[in-house]
């Protein structure tokens, strides 16, 4: 199972030019997005706090507004894009502003996970931000138009 402190690994191939991977970064309790990749070679990382590899240079910061498409790990999710993750409230923090925004609108964030996480339902709480898609091992799910 895919959890918010260690995501599906991302395969350290060239990236087009201009494509950057992104990967949390945690500072004790306060938790950033880096840049992971840098689009012509991999930036040197060490393991954070938690011994996840995080990248070494703390000015490579990249605001979640300026980004394309999120992976976004889950422990559960619906079919109308909410998520359960697990507990911290690490990504609706990063993402609130996408709340007031129509969607799909940039950043595209996509759930991923396993078919045998889907949950019938799940009951959003106010500060919960929406998926836009959901991509398991058997299909992408399209969340933009669901409704609730």
């Amino acid at each position: 199972m895919l959890d918010d402190d260690e995501p599906a690994p991302v395969p350290h191939r060239k990236l087009q030019p201009g494509k950057i991977v992104i990967a949390s970064h945690n500072e004790g309790k306060v938790r950033e997005i880096r840049a992971l990749l840098e689009p012509y070679g991999i930036e040197p990382v060490s393991a954070g706090s938690l011994g996840i590899p995080e990248p070494v240079d703390t000015n490579a910061s990249l605001a979640p507004d300026a980004m394309d498409v999120v992976l976004v790990p889950l422990l559960g999710f619906d079919r109308r894009g909410h998520r359960l993750g697990f507990g911290g409230g690490y990504y609706d923090r990063s993402f609130a502003f996408l709340r007031d925004l129509e969607r799909p609108s940039k950043p595209l964030l996509v759930g991923i996970g396993y078919a045998l996480q889907e949950i019938d339902r799940i009951e959003p709480e106010d500060w919960d931000v929406r998926l836009d898609y959901v991509a398991t091992e058997r299909e992408l799910i399209d969340c933009i138009n669901a409704e609730g």
